[in-house]
């Protein structure tokens, strides 16, 4: 008897979404094993690891976040978050270091 895989104990509501949901990362994977997160505007309530779990899976922001979820209680993914020297959020500390500061014209102080 073969035992179960990573995931093939789990059972019940949304079991097939988790086992899509690990195969497309994987296979989305780089050698590294991390996942190139998508680009663009995103629900920042959500998060982009969500969203990006969402379009693999071509769902809602909200159902792409459960699904990650369910895959970080598992342990089967690992969702990393920056830390800045300030404690603030990655995005916030990234906004604020002069990304909209606007160029002043030649010349002028």
């Amino acid at each position: 008897m073969t035992p179960a895989g990573l995931i093939g104990t789990r059972t019940g509501r949304g079991a097939a979404t988790d086992r899509l949901a690990l195969l497309l990362l994987v296979l989305e994977a780089r050698e590294s094993g991390r996942v190139r997160q998508c680009g663009g505007t995103v629900d920042t309530k959500r998060g982009r690891a969500a969203v990006t779990v969402a379009r693999l899976l071509g769902c809602s922001a909200s159902a792409g976040e459960r699904v990650l979820e369910r895959l970080e209680d598992r342990e089967l993914v690992l969702r990393v978050r920056l830390r800045t020297a300030s404690k603030m959020a990655h995005r916030d500390a990234v906004d604020g270091a002069g990304g909209r500061r606007r160029a002043r014209p030649h010349g002028r102080r």
